[in-house]
């Protein structure tokens, strides 16, 4: 490095030539920062959304190389994802989307362990309690130090910390998705009453083609007419309001020589003969 003894010796050239060198070097400083930077930044970014992380989340899972001394997976938290957390937001997403699919297990973003899509231990920290935020001593601490997203990505809501924000997505928040109770369909939070008024069930006996409106009191109005009122006593098959016509020639009791009809017109001592005949039935034993 040239002392300023030396810098007073030197031409116009040399100056110009150290004033460049110190240019670069000065550059070349500030372009290390920046990509430092980014590095951080990228880091920090959800792998899902590839935003700013909204109230961090890791996996939990079976993993996908680690093996008990059975042979067993070994279930426990997605290391990767412990390193770089996921929005919770896109954790509740990321499970709502594979378990509309039918689909049990997924791969976690790392590909390491395949992760439930239908229970809420599947992210965050464990043991915890199933209302609670998914990561409560995480939160603590980032609230502690001012660290974190306070403010709800969908609402734009300001819930002034970190485990405020994850109640709020997980309870509050008019964007989230809950589930009908009539139609078990997941609805935007805020569309839900007028969803509702518009709901409506099927038939699970008649088919969709028959829609069945849903009373505020949880009844309906619609009879069924494939709904099993009773049993046949001697053919033991249903009895319905669309086969009651119908079923009155019984079968079984045309082959016992009885009355044609299932009224009333059964006399005690016909019933009686008839599980006389049954009783006289001989049986039959398989020799040795």
């Amino acid at each position: 490095m040239s002392t300023t003894k030396d810098i007073s010796k030197m031409n116009r050239y040399q100056m110009q030539e150290l004033l460049n060198k110190l240019t670069l070097k000065i550059e070349t400083s500030e372009k290390e920062k920046e990509e430092k930077d980014k590095k951080i930044k990228n880091d920090t970014k959800c792998p899902y959304c590839q935003d700013e992380v909204e109230c961090g989340v890791n996996w939990n899972g079976d993993s996908r190389t680690e093996k008990d001394r059975h042979g067993e997976s070994v279930y426990g938290v997605c290391v990767p994802s412990q390193k770089n957390p996921h929005c919770l937001r896109c954790a509740r997403a990321t499970m709502s989307f594979h378990k509309q699919r039918g689909e049990r297990y997924f791969k976690c973003w790392a590909k390491c362990c395949d992760v439930s899509s239908s229970h809420w231990t599947s992210y965050g920290t464990l043991p915890r309690k199933a209302h609670d935020v998914p990561c409560p001593q995480v939160y603590d601490v980032m609230d502690t130090h001012g660290i974190g997203k306070t403010d709800c990505r969908l609402c734009g809501k300001e819930c002034g910390s970190v485990r405020n924000l994850a109640l709020h997505i997980k309870n509050e928040c008019e964007e989230r998705k809950v589930k009908c109770d009539v139609c078990k369909q997941l609805i935007i939070a805020k569309n839900l009453e007028k969803h509702k008024e518009k709901c409506y069930k099927y038939c699970e006996l008649c088919g969709p083609d028959v829609k069945i409106t849903i009373n505020k009191d949880g009844t309906t109005d619609h009879f069924c007419p494939k709904k099993r009122l009773s049993t046949c006593g001697f053919c033991h098959k249903g009895i319905t309001i669309s086969n009651f016509d119908s079923h009155r020639e019984c079968s079984k009791i045309n082959s016992r020589n009885l009355t044609s009809t299932h009224r009333n017109s059964h006399t005690l001592s016909q019933v009686e003969a008839v599980v006389e005949d049954a009783l006289a039935e001989p049986t039959f034993e398989i020799a040795d």
